[in-house]
């Protein structure tokens, strides 16, 4: 036989070979998928788990529910489980995860899902919470630094997290009943369970790591790799400067100065966590419902600049510095013009340390003749230390007393740092009864040094003839509520009826140091209901007012449900006391619930003067 026979026949074989190779891997695959279980993932050495420390986020849930990770460090552990829409083996595993959750939660340890998929809002992941019976929170990272920091790329990875040392003991599978493609009727390994009754034992968590099976999560963003990262010269100043300055500046209430490119890149570590645990800057409105005129949140975009940057190694940029000897935005004068009132309160003297009580003033208003308000602004003299003011207008013989009954409807205007003027909206006013006064509510910060307030002004701008309409306000209240102690989620509602077509522009709700959520709700008289502002994480430090970018036409018999959660447990950093029952008061340590609104009538012949949507409570 020639050689070129032998080597095709050797060709022949070989190919023969191959063909009942492929048909047995075939035939194998399928019977493996039926009968055998895929290989147990890899693990990894537990001191590579052990170096991981998670740093403290807030994120909301698929309920708009505000969490941040360190309020529950009474927690024994945590458990973080990747999510992602659509994904097979995350719904695959929403049963076991749930058995998880009853078997471990009696033994405290808290679960929650982590949703970064880019293309996954609130709305599907709700849908898909109800369809799989997922029992836990699911909380949205839109931002992706909270995957990014914990080095997560798929879904269906648990992280098992100490709250005493905030470091990861486990990380990886569930179990080993899924892959990819395949699945065993019962699991040989259950990681995640065994990983968490080690750790609540004491004993030494093995394997700490495993190979997670799950679906990849696309991260997207500036960081990602072929992108260059933001710098502060064209990235990141301006939106300090939209957004941060205007506190930040010298002399201003912020803690530190946004003067150059060396003190904001000292800083970035502290800005970076305060974003991403959502304390600056000052806003609570969930974007999910409405929209504002006085936004003052980071837009999504705005804080992955930011928060790209700071991981980025704050990289400088090209050009001038954009604050270098950048001079203080209010320089003494009125920004709304030359105002026909100016009202100078008294001067305030401030101890160096301590929580300042409110302090309270009667102001004289000289106007001889009643007039219109159209706007009013506020020079805050010591801005280190002057946090907000509220006014209420008492008009002629109206006492203390009387304004804490009306109190619902006598709030004039309010100015916190960062925003210190008020337009009234076009073609309404506020009246003002001659021999009319101001009860003034003025909130100061410590700074650690001895302070004075000797030059804080009120100025008011007056219409030259009768607005259009006459501007309200109103308040949702209830004073009959009791919180116990200790309670972590106590509700309180307050009920409001419009008795006449109405327009309304802005809300704010108005709790103590035990709020922790607000939201109002529209019950439209055809059954229909809207929430028209919800504040998933109230902060008592910033009485905000949140203006509609379009205002809210309410129709008759409306039904406005505020509704509050008051957080009455230690775990509230806030709480001046846990021990203690907490009632309706006008102090601090007291608490109330109101939800403040300004409104005008809709029909053409309203009558000017007072107005009431309810009685008072």
């Amino acid at each position: 036989m020639k050689a070129t026979e032998h080597l095709a026949g050797a060709r022949f074989w070989v190919l023969v070979i191959a063909l009942l190779g492929a048909a047995a891997l075939v035939a194998y695959s399928n019977f493996a998928s039926r009968d055998l279980p895929p290989e147990p993932p890899s693990t990894a050495t537990p001191s590579e788990v052990e170096v991981s420390r998670v740093e403290n986020f807030r994120l909301l849930d698929q309920h708009g529910e505000s969490h941040e990770l360190f309020y529950y460090s009474d927690a024994r552990a945590i458990v973080l489980i990747s999510h992602g829409v659509g994904c097979p083996i995350n719904r695959r595993y929403s049963r076991r995860i749930n058995e998880l959750q009853a078997e471990f939660a009696p033994r405290g340890v808290r679960f929650f899902l982590l949703n970064a998929n880019p293309q996954d809002d609130r709305t599907d992941i709700k849908k898909e919470a109800d369809e799989f019976q997922m029992a836990q929170p699911i909380l949205k990272d839109d931002t992706q630094f909270v995957v990014r920091g914990l080095n997560v790329t798929r879904t269906a990875e648990a992280l098992v997290i100490d709250t005493n040392t905030w470091k990861i003991v486990y990380r990886g599978a569930i179990d080993d009943r899924l892959d990819y493609g395949t699945q065993r009727a019962e699991a040989q390994h259950h990681y995640l369970q065994d990983a968490l009754q080690a750790f609540l034992q004491g004993d030494k968590v093995e394997p700490a790591r495993t190979q997670p099976r799950g679906c990849l999560i696309r991260l997207s963003g500036k960081f990602d790799a072929g992108h260059p990262p933001p710098t502060y010269t064209v990235d990141v100043a301006p939106i300090l400067r939209a957004k941060c300055f205007a506190c930040h500046q010298e002399g201003g209430i912020g803690p530190w100065t946004i003067s150059d490119y060396h003190e904001v890149a000292g800083w970035s570590s502290m800005l970076g966590e305060v974003v991403r645990t959502k304390r600056m800057p000052p806003w609570g409105a969930d974007p999910e419902y409405g929209h504002y005129s006085n936004d003052a949140s980071l837009t999504l975009e705005e804080e992955k600049t930011l928060l790209a940057w700071i991981e980025a190694g704050t990289p400088r940029g090209e050009g001038a510095d954009p604050f270098q000897g950048q001079a203080p935005v209010d320089q003494g004068t009125w920004s709304l013009g030359e105002p026909d009132v100016i009202l100078d309160f008294p001067a305030q003297v401030l101890p160096a340390t301590g929580i300042l009580p409110y302090r309270y003033e009667w102001i004289e208003i000289p106007m001889d003749e009643p007039g219109w308000v159209r706007a009013a602004e506020i020079h805050m003299g010591n801005k280190r230390a002057l946090h907000h003011v509220v006014i209420l207008l008492a008009k002629p013989g109206r006492s203390f007393q009387d304004l804490l009954r009306e109190s619902n409807r006598s709030c004039f205007v309010a100015f916190v740092a960062g925003n210190t003027r008020y337009e009234f909206p076009a073609g309404t006013g506020k009246f003002v009864p001659a021999g009319s006064r101001f009860f003034v509510q003025l909130h100061y910060n410590s700074t650690g040094r001895e302070e004075v307030d000797d030059s804080t002004q009120l100025a008011l701008y007056l219409s030259d003839e009768e607005p259009e309409h006459e501007l309200f306000v109103y308040a949702t209240s209830d004073r009959s509520f009791v919180v116990p102690p200790g309670a972590r989620e106590y509700p309180v509602t307050a009920v409001t009826t419009v008795t006449r077509d109405m327009v309304m522009y802005d809300v704010g709700p108005h709790m103590h140091y035990r709020g922790k959520s607000s939201r109002l709700i529209a019950e439209y008289p055809d059954g229909t209901s809207e929430i028209l502002i919800s504040v998933p994480y109230y902060r008592f430090d910033w009485q905000m007012v949140y203006r509609f970018a379009e205002p809210k036409r309410l129709p008759k018999g409306t039904r406005l449900v505020s509704e509050g959660v008051y957080d009455n447990s230690a775990q509230n950093t806030q709480n001046p006391d846990p021990s203690q029952t907490v009632r309706f008061g006008i102090y601090s340590r007291d608490e109330m619930h109101k939800c403040y609104f300004s409104y005008r009538y809709a029909d053409e012949d309203e009558p000017q003067g007072d107005a009431s949507q309810g009685d008072e409570s």
